[in-house]
């Protein structure tokens, strides 16, 4: 019983109309008497003052009525956001590739070689190639895309794209993606270096060895230097040649 657990722990006096309103008590409203307790270390309780706590419970208890706003999104609204996001990816794409070279979609009239830069509206996957539609703020174009270019496509997907136009298709010789794109990656590299009891030791695609002082590893293209906490770093670049290998 509640009033027991009082009385034990506190030495309390509780008044009998308060009894059976201590054992009625939620579980929060108990855990609050107990800290009320503590805190004023009464005597006697009485049933005022666990009603006091039940007042205060109900003090802290703050109704909100959340009001849900909901912005409906227009057709001008849904177009203009289309478009912040093609042109986002557009900025990004121009860097890389020869802006020179870069037409508008409208502007293709005859065969010959073109770049252009557009959003995915349609692809359809065969077994070798994609073929999309590709549109910009001008037209729209018909692409065919080798899976040797890239490994998926999208509807939505902003891409660059460098091909021979001829028979009302743009057949891609090149197709560059705003982040990277997995199917042109040279490589796939595993790099894991780890600090032992004898130094680090680096793992590169299941080859490992350990670096006492320095070491250079090659991954895919790039050389990565790993030093220990006994090494400048910046002496060993100053150095300028740097073979592959450990020290």
């Amino acid at each position: 019983m509640r009033v027991k657990e009082l009385i034990k722990n506190y030495s309390v006096l509780i008044e009998e109309g308060a009894i059976e309103l201590i054992e009625s008590l939620p579980e929060g409203a108990f855990n609050l008497l107990k800290r009320k307790i503590e805190e004023e270390k009464p005597v006697f309780i009485t049933s005022s003052f666990v009603q006091e706590v039940l007042s205060s419970m109900k003090a802290n208890v703050e109704i909100k009525e959340i009001e849900e706003k909901v912005e409906l999104l227009t057709v001008d609204l849904y177009f203009e956001k289309v478009r912040e996001y093609f042109n986002y990816y557009k900025n990004v794409l121009m860097r890389r590739l020869n802006p020179l070279r870069i037409v508008s979609i409208a502007s293709i009239k005859r065969e010959g070689e073109y770049s252009v830069i557009g959003m995915v509206r349609e692809v359809r996957e065969g077994v070798k190639a994609y073929t999309a539609e590709v549109e910009d703020e001008t037209s729209s174009i018909k692409v065919l895309i080798d899976k040797a270019l890239c490994r998926s496509l999208y509807v939505d997907d902003v891409i660059g794209v460098e091909g021979r136009y001829e028979r009302s298709v743009l057949k891609a010789n090149k197709v560059v993606f705003p982040w990277v794109e997995p199917g042109k990656r040279r490589g796939d590299v595993s790099l894991v270096a780890k600090v032992e009891s004898d130094g680090i030791k680096v793992i590169v695609n299941g080859s490992f060895g350990v670096v006492k002082k320095y070491g250079v590893v090659r991954c895919g293209d790039v050389n990565v230097l790993i030093v220990n906490e006994e090494v400048s770093a910046e002496e060993i670049l100053a150095r300028r040649k740097l073979k592959i290998g450990v020290v």
